[in-house]
């Protein structure tokens, strides 16, 4: 599946939040507003994308060393249907990773889609190997050579689209 700017714009992948709930952080990502709604830049989204496939391709990394973190339903339900070989968790509980509640040998790569509810995973793995993916209209202070994806968190077909493009390269 090949990605183009045509594509991401029927995707809504450019709408980002209304001007009220403006990130700083997010200013280098935002195209310009647009009655009152903030416009992704498109053209940073596909280089990010592509710093991602980049890193997925070069680390030779595959689809079950991978985790999907999402808790937002409608997405979810679309997620399981579309991907089922990718670990996925709707909600991250605290001490999943530091106290091993749950077993992380085989993941290498971690897909957050709207990081604001998912905080918790970023303070729990700043220190490990693991590469974070943010997939988001909201950016988080610091990345630490983790990967941010700006696009419409809300939309299941703008997420949807990102994510099989992705995968693609995680076969």
């Amino acid at each position: 599946m090949f990605i183009t700017y045509k594509n991401m714009l029927k995707k809504n992948i450019h709408i980002g939040h209304m001007n009220k709930f403006f990130n700083p952080n997010l200013k280098k990502y935002i195209y310009c507003n647009y009655k009152k709604i903030n416009i992704l830049n498109i053209y940073k989204t596909l280089k990010n994308i592509i710093k991602t496939i980049n890193f997925i391709k070069k680390n030779n990394i595959k689809l079950f060393n991978s985790l999907l973190i999402c808790s937002k339903k409608k997405i979810n339900f679309f997620i399981k249907k579309k991907v089922r070989k990718i670990f996925f968790l709707e909600k991250w509980k605290g001490g999943n990773f530091t106290n091993k509640i749950m077993n992380f040998k085989n993941i290498k790569i971690i897909f957050i889609i709207d990081y604001k509810y998912h905080k918790i995973v970023y303070n729990e793995l700043i220190k490990s190997n693991i590469k974070l993916i943010f997939l988001s209209d909201n950016i988080i202070n610091n990345l630490n050579k983790n990967f941010f994806i700006p696009l419409n968190d809300d939309s299941v077909i703008s997420i949807l689209y990102i994510l099989k493009i992705i995968f693609n390269f995680l076969k």
